[in-house]
């Protein structure tokens, strides 16, 4: 009995390791261009270990790459509500929300990532994204003119 506890708790350290090489090895494979590949690999893993912050951020890059907007958002909003200070999520939400035209809430989440402090480089990139949004908002104005005929035809005040 104590040698099956021994080996549940050897099972039970093993894993996160295990979990841990598996997002590097998905990693690895987005940088070679095998998307299909990491995307069953952290498939998997988002079955084993659905509060896994990192599978749910690369699953969300490649639904950015695969152009699946509301899928990338989705998985940026669940790291953000676990963990709302995650700035390179907040930045990547902002992002996949500029690729999918929703200006409003792309500007709304570059402003929450320039609130904090950022690097330099990454600030320049959020006003760039930041001023590329407001030349791309839809502006428009209404003009209406209205001809009525004179009710007051008997030409009596109006008191």
């Amino acid at each position: 009995m104590l040698d099956l506890a021994v080996a549940t708790s050897a099972e039970a350290q093993a894993e996160p390791e295990t979990l841990a090489r598996s997002v590097e090895n998905a990693k690895t494979l987005i940088a070679r261009g095998r998307a299909a590949e990491a995307q069953a690999l952290l498939q998997d893993l988002a079955v084993r270990d659905p509060r896994n912050n990192d599978v749910d951020f690369l699953l969300g890059l490649l639904a950015i790459q695969s152009g699946d907007y509301d899928r990338a958002v989705r998985h940026f909003r669940t790291i953000l509500v676990r963990d709302p200070g995650a700035v390179r999520v907040r930045l990547e939400l902002a992002r996949a929300f500029y690729l999918d035209h929703d200006y409003d809430n792309a500007y709304r989440q570059f402003q929450f990532a320039r609130a904090g402090s950022s690097p330099p480089g990454v600030a320049a990139s959020i006003d760039r994204y930041l001023a590329a949004i407001r030349l791309e908002k839809n502006w428009s104005y209404d003009v209406s003119i209205a001809l009525a005929p004179d009710t007051n035809i008997n030409n009596a005040t109006s008191a």
